[in-house]
């Protein structure tokens, strides 16, 4: 955990003991049930945008790409109060360049020191600046005074004053990266219910 926790900071994800609980008593009410329930509908109309955009297409569809963008999508709605478009592609860049290295970080194979310049650790450091600015460009267009009723968890990090500054940009970036984990599993699910036309109506 401690060697993946180098793609996005100091979070939750590595903290352990006092910080760990500090961290999660900061980050939960931004995740409480009632917001869950609040962004479903969202997350539910961007997967209706891509299943119609998929049924216009002649041509078979690759599910690891547009298993990624969904849900780049739905954590830019939910994270940030944000919809992307095909231009969006400082983000897109940032998490292609980590799903690139995420595999190896991963892995049980032993990398060199980081200070040791191999290809690895450049795609590595690549991939830490990448996501470092594009969640910080993200983090800047939500208001610094949200209302009640702003509904994405940026801004009810943002209220809550909990966090500073770097510590709020590595659980965006922590959130963001277990989202991409989550795009694979979503690939391989697609690409199985696609196998089976009997499951698909149910």
């Amino acid at each position: 955990v401690k060697d993946l926790a180098v793609m996005f900071g100091p979070g939750i994800v590595e903290a352990e003991g006092d910080r760990w609980r500090e961290r999660r008593s900061a980050v939960t009410p931004a995740l409480h049930g009632d917001f869950a329930a609040s962004v479903a509908p969202m997350a539910r109309s961007i997967a209706r945008v891509q299943l119609e955009s998929w049924a216009r297409q002649s041509s078979p569809v690759e599910t690891t790409p547009v298993a990624s963008r969904y849900i780049v999508e739905t954590l830019g709605a939910v994270l940030f109060g944000e919809t992307f478009s095909d231009q969006d592609t400082e983000l897109m860049n940032a998490l292609a360049t980590f799903g690139d290295v995420f595999p190896r970080e991963a892995s049980m194979v032993p990398n060199a020191p980081r200070a040791i310049p191999t290809p690895h650790n450049r795609q590595v450091r690549a991939a830490q600046e990448q996501l470092k600015t594009a969640v910080g460009d993200l983090l800047e267009g939500v208001s610094l005074s949200p209302t009640d009723d702003t509904n994405c968890v940026a801004a009810s990090l943002l209220a809550a004053r909990d966090l500073d500054a770097e510590a709020l940009r590595a659980e965006l970036r922590g959130l963001f990266v277990a989202g991409l984990v989550a795009s694979k599993a979503l690939s391989c699910a697609i690409y199985r219910i696609a196998e089976h036309e009997s499951i698909q109506s149910t």
